[in-house]
């Protein structure tokens, strides 16, 4: 009887020791398990938070990319060429000719657009959910660069001075020349092609920048 005493409290001895060894085998196993989990979250967290800068990283460059258009806008020049053609029709009488004349000139007038550089005119900024450029309006740059194509008189020998008349026909043609520059430079043609310009030349710039993964949209806005 005391025999079986003794080998039953042994018994309930070594099952109770074997659990408690099992119980701190799980609990090492769950704190290890639980640990793996944590430097998981911590990795996780940290990739999404580089992953966030990546995403936001290009504003750290609103200023180098303002210096950065500021020195291609020097070379963003648009020429535009057009084809004119001027006639004059001269009176006999008033003229004091023996017949009435037909002077025709045909030209080709270079107009070149630029933009204002000074630093003053330009800004890059950020503001959701785009970047905005800000820059004074394309300008006719100088006085149109004008060649004569062909002129044509309809009766020869017949005025007093051939290359006389062709330049004062010429002089008219360089102010309406100006004048019509102005008015380009207005024009949303010439506009639209220095906003693509300025928003592909700031993309581009941008893309190049370290660690920038994202840029939202630009856009361009003349003053």
């Amino acid at each position: 009887m005391e025999n079986t005493t003794v080998l039953t409290i042994v018994s309930s001895i070594l099952s109770a020791f074997t659990t408690y060894i099992f119980m701190q085998f799980k609990r090492i196993e769950d704190q290890h398990e639980a640990a793996v989990k944590l430097l998981k979250a911590g990795a996780d967290k940290e990739s999404t938070q580089k992953k966030l800068l990546a995403h936001t990283k290009f504003k750290d460059y609103m200023d180098t990319g303002k210096t950065y258009l500021l020195a291609q806008s020097k070379l963003m020049g648009v020429k535009v060429v057009r084809e004119y053609s001027q006639v004059d029709r001269l009176n006999k009488e008033h003229n004091k000719l023996k017949m009435d004349v037909v002077v025709m000139v045909k030209y080709l007038v270079t107009y070149e657009f630029g933009i204002d550089t000074n630093a003053d005119s330009y800004s890059v900024e950020f503001e959701t959910p785009c970047i905005h450029i800000k820059c004074n309006a394309p300008s006719l740059m100088g006085t149109p660069t004008i060649a004569v194509v062909s002129q044509e008189i309809s009766v020869p020998n017949i005025l007093p001075n051939d290359k006389a008349k062709i330049a004062e026909m010429t002089q008219r043609m360089t102010l309406m020349a100006q004048r019509d520059g102005i008015s380009m430079s207005r024009d949303d043609t010439v506009r639209l092609v220095y906003k693509a310009r300025l928003m592909d030349c700031l993309r581009e710039f941008l893309q190049r920048q370290t660690d920038v993964a994202h840029l939202p949209c630009i856009t361009v806005d003349f003053r």
